[in-house]
C-alpha cells in the first residue's frame, strides 16, 4: 500500500508544481456559463459527459471529503 500511497503523493505534488508554472487566469475554464478548475477536468471531458450512457448495473459512488488532516500524508 506504500507504493500507492508514494504514486498518490507524486501525482498530487505534480499537479501543484505544474499549476505554480500556471497563470491565475489559465486556472479555471468556462464552460456553460460555470467556471471548472482546469487540473480537475477539460472542455473535452464535459462534453463528452453528454453522449455518456449508463447501464442498469451501473454503481454510483459518491462521499464527502474527510476533515481534518488527510490521511495520504500521515506519517
Amino acid at each position: 500500500m506504500s507504493r500507492n500511497r508514494d504514486r498518490v503523493i507524486e501525482v498530487v505534488e505534480n499537479s501543484f508544481s505544474e499549476n505554480e508554472k500556471t497563470s491565475p487566469e489559465d486556472l479555471l475554464f468556462s464552460y456553460d456559463g460555470i467556471l471548472y478548475p482546469a487540473a480537475l477536468s477539460s472542455p473535452e471531458t464535459l462534453e463528452a459527459l453528454k453522449s455518456f450512457e449508463t447501464r442498469s448495473n451501473d454503481v454510483i459512488l459518491a462521499g464527502y471529503p474527510k476533515t481534518g488532516e488527510c490521511c495520504l500524508f500521515d506519517k
